[in-house]
């Protein structure tokens, strides 16, 4: 849970980790603050709740690349609680998740730009892609600057869960100063 700092998982297949006494069981489970993760070609699925998340505190350069995840029970891929930067997102599919494809909490300045692209995203609950409390610079490139790009996001039916739909969703999202979140995304 602690310490995953200069952390690479690669090649790796996460399934069904879903034991009733598992309140969160999920695939790829990290909690920051961490810096410098790569997390390449993992296949994560079926699990009780997440199929990639990293909580809490600072996370900075982050890379999650080329992975497959299906059919966990909450979302897809998340960055929760805390804020982050230097974030790379690509080349990965996300199908069929319970709620949110992906999801991305506090994306900031701080170690360079975040960047979510060319991801395949298909029948998710309820988002494709979470942006949440956000405090981007505006710009296109260079360090804060929040850029999503070049995705695919569809939903052929939506699911029982009959609140908000979106394939890109910006919200504010319950501000808590604690966190360092911006009052209203920026």
């Amino acid at each position: 849970v602690g310490g995953n700092n200069n952390l690479t998982i690669d090649s790796v297949h996460v399934y069904s980790n879903n034991t009733n006494n598992a309140v969160n069981g999920g695939g790829i489970y990290m909690n920051g603050p961490v810096s410098t993760v790569l997390i390449n070609n993992v296949d994560s699925q079926l699990n009780k709740a997440r199929g990639i998340v990293i909580w809490n505190g600072f996370k900075q350069n982050i890379t999650i690349t080329n992975n497959y995840v299906k059919s966990n029970n909450c979302c897809g891929i998340e960055l929760q609680d805390g804020t982050a930067s230097g974030v790379t997102v690509t080349g990965n599919t996300v199908i069929s998740n319970s709620d949110s494809g992906m999801a991305f909490l506090g994306l900031t300045s701080g170690s360079g730009p975040n960047v979510i692209k060319n991801n395949t995203i298909t029948n998710n609950g309820r988002f494709g892609i979470e942006i949440k409390m956000p405090n981007g610079t505006g710009a296109a490139t260079g360090d804060g600057s929040i850029v999503i790009e070049n995705n695919t996001i569809s939903l052929s039916t939506p699911g029982a869960d009959l609140r908000d739909f979106a394939g890109i969703s910006v919200i504010r999202r319950a501000y808590q100063p604690a966190f360092e979140y911006v009052d209203i995304p920026t």
